[in-house]
């Protein structure tokens, strides 16, 4: 016959226990996540410093081709305004993604946790603030900045693709920029 205490150390093990899972859990989500966002950011980032080194002249001279900083490789212009675009879809598809589980495993560790989960559990990402920070003010502009920088940068640096290749009239190119936003 169990007593009173039994239960409640089983009860605790086991509580303790889950919190360790989760924890484990969204640590590993949460720096899988992080990972992608980083090199989402790079990609962005590169890709504006070759859209804006893009002249007129080259986009008349289409011959040239553009030059990419850091790897000096002579690509195509047309091939670069073609690719790069759905490079940044499929990477920021893929941030989405491992962005929703990490999430859910967020949400699983504050679940685990009867109150607000302690700052030391809680990684400096920005979603990782944004999903259990404790500051209502603080996280909602980790909130404001989570969605600026998770879902519309790449609208927007696929719309400045659009307008800056836009002058080389291009009407499936034209097509496949806007299908990409």
């Amino acid at each position: 016959m169990l007593n009173g205490k039994t239960v409640l150390s089983k009860r605790n093990r086991l509580n303790s226990e889950n919190k360790k899972e989760a924890e484990i859990q969204a640590n590993d989500s949460s720096e899988k996540t992080h990972r992608f966002f980083l090199a989402y950011v790079f990609l962005l980032t590169y890709v504006l410093v070759i859209v804006s080194s893009t002249t007129d002249l080259q986009l008349l001279l289409e011959d040239k081709g553009i030059v990419l900083p850091i790897l000096n490789v002579n690509v195509p212009l047309v091939g670069f305004y073609v690719i790069a675009p759905i490079l940044i879809t499929a990477v920021h598809i893929n941030l989405l993604l491992h962005s929703s589980i990490t999430y859910s495993s967020l949400k699983y560790l504050s679940l685990t946790y009867s109150k607000k989960v302690p700052n030391i559990k809680v990684k400096n990402n920005i979603l990782d603030i944004a999903i259990l920070g404790k500051d209502s003010s603080i996280k909602r502009l980790y909130q404001a900045l989570a969605n600026i920088l998770y879902i519309y940068s790449s609208p927007i640096v696929l719309s400045i693709i659009l307008f800056r290749f836009s002058d080389y009239q291009s009407t499936p190119i034209f097509c496949l920029h806007i299908l990409m936003i």
